[in-house]
């Protein structure tokens, strides 16, 4: 619990650095590898979901 709390507080001051500078392509910097990885896990899942019929 406390490696997702302090992963919470460096994101959400992270993103504030991240547009100040870059603006709306600093979000694209968290959302895209976010969006990789949950899309790996649907594919997991679906994966396993066929296997078991």
């Amino acid at each position: 619990a406390v490696s997702r709390a302090l992963m919470c507080i460096i994101t959400s001051f992270g993103i504030i650095y991240l547009t100040k500078y870059w603006g709306q392509y600093g979000l694209f910097v968290v959302m895209v590898p976010l969006l990789i990885i949950c899309m790996f896990g649907l594919n997991h899942f679906q994966k396993l979901e066929k296997e078991t019929g």
